[in-house]
């Protein structure tokens, strides 16, 4: 077993497909040999799936309003 883990960053590119190549053919082989990983590589896409299926947040009502009230510029002073 590989004792050198995926980062964070390859972690989160193997869940979302977006490596590819021989990147993608060492995580996979990787994540076969090391649970750690493949539990990793697992939570990363739940969380993408949940995000994705999760309703949109409502805006607080006036919200819009207020932001239109917010000067473009500001004076210097």
């Amino acid at each position: 077993m590989n004792p050198q883990h995926l980062s964070d960053e390859a972690v989160a590119a193997f869940a979302d497909s977006a490596l590819t190549g021989p990147a993608r053919q060492r995580a996979r082989q990787h994540t076969a040999e090391c649970p750690e990983c493949a539990y990793a590589v697992a939570v990363q896409r739940e969380a993408a799936w949940a995000l994705r299926s999760a309703p949109a947040p409502a805006l607080p009502s006036g919200l819009l309003e207020r932001l239109r009230e917010v000067p473009a510029t500001t004076s210097i002073r």
